[in-house]
Parts: structure tokens; C-alpha cells; sequence
């Protein structure tokens, strides 16, 4: 699968040039998953050499780096059905998720 389309490709390098953060209100760009794995990566930005920033939700969700070789290297795909979403509602749907993990464990 290709992770990048020319149109996805345009806006993360964009914003990445702005130097926009991902603050609560901005959008994500698009969203990777592993297929046999709870990863998930939610793309803000890029640079030149293919590194992302954005929300990574794996053992613990959080904003990190991430490459677009290395998603590719583990046979990742990209939400095809992805709506676009605010970091702040991303952000409490993860939070939610990881409490209710915790919840189950007590």
C-alpha cells in the first residue's frame, strides 16, 4: 500500500515549513495502523527526509517521531476512511482507552 499520496505528502511537508504545532485544535492529516497490532500513528508533519511528528498510540499514547521507511518496513497502512479529527479528540478518545485498560487490570 502506498502510505503518501502526492495531496498527503503536500500538506504534512507544509506544515512542517509553517512550523505548526499540533496543538488540540489542529487537524490530523492522516492516520497508519499496523494490521496485527494496537499501533496506531497519526501524522502532523514531515520533513524532507520522510520523519513524521504526531500522536503515535502504542504501549502509551503520546507525540513523537516516526518514519515513514520504518512504517513501511513493518507493513503498516493508512486509513483509507480516515476522517480528519482534532489532536484534543484523539487525544481523549486514546486517554479514554488507556483508562479503561487500566480499569480492567485493578
Amino acid at each position: 500500500m502506498k502510505l503518501l499520496t502526492k495531496k498527503i505528502r503536500t500538506r504534512l511537508l507544509d506544515n512542517h515549513r509553517a512550523m505548526i504545532d499540533p496543538i488540540d485544535t489542529e487537524l490530523a492529516v492522516c492516520k497508519f495502523f499496523h494490521p496485527f497490532s494496537n499501533w496506531t500513528w497519526f501524522a502532523h508533519s514531515m520533513d524532507e527526509y520522510d520523519i513524521c511528528y504526531g500522536y503515535v498510540v502504542g504501549h502509551y499514547p503520546e507525540f513523537g517521531y516516526f518514519s515513514i521507511e520504518e512504517l513501511e518496513s513493518v507493513k503498516v497502512e493508512r486509513d483509507l476512511y480516515y476522517y480528519q479529527e482534532t489532536f484534543k479528540e484523539i487525544k481523549a478518545r486514546y486517554t479514554e482507552c488507556e483508562a479503561s485498560k487500566r480499569r480492567m487490570v485493578s
